[in-house]
């Protein structure tokens, strides 16, 4: 997928990545209010108390996958979760190309710059 990538293309997508590095650097807060402090803390301390792994405020999936990361600090999380979106954004590419799609590119594009993915990328 890289090789068909052309110059203007390459431009579009460090774009991309630079908007969600300003959005994750320069965001003094977070988005998603106190329900994403809740979730952080939850995985955080599961550790410590075991059964907030199976938290269902918490989401258990979430609680596992993102307990170790939550270790580390707030930060570490939003910067997994962006890693995701652009996996997810990456995988959307690749539907796009087996529904042979005429520019499936654009989808990753669309995906990674729709509203609501970018404003949750730091919740």
């Amino acid at each position: 997928m890289i090789s068909q990538l052309n110059r203007n293309q390459l431009w579009i997508f460090f774009g991309i990545v630079f908007i969600y590095i300003i959005n994750l650097l320069v965001s003094p807060g977070f988005n998603g209010g106190a329900d994403s402090i809740t979730h952080y803390q939850i995985s955080k301390f599961s550790w410590k108390h075991h059964y907030l792994f199976m938290d269902q405020w918490g989401k258990p999936l979430f609680n596992i996958l993102f307990s170790p990361f939550a270790q580390l600090g707030f930060k570490v999380v939003n910067i997994v979760n962006i890693l995701l979106i652009f996996w997810g954004a990456y995988l959307s590419v690749r539907i796009a190309q087996n529904l042979k799609f005429n520019r499936p590119l654009w989808v990753g594009f669309i995906t990674l710059l729709t509203p609501i993915v970018l404003g949750n990328a730091i919740s």
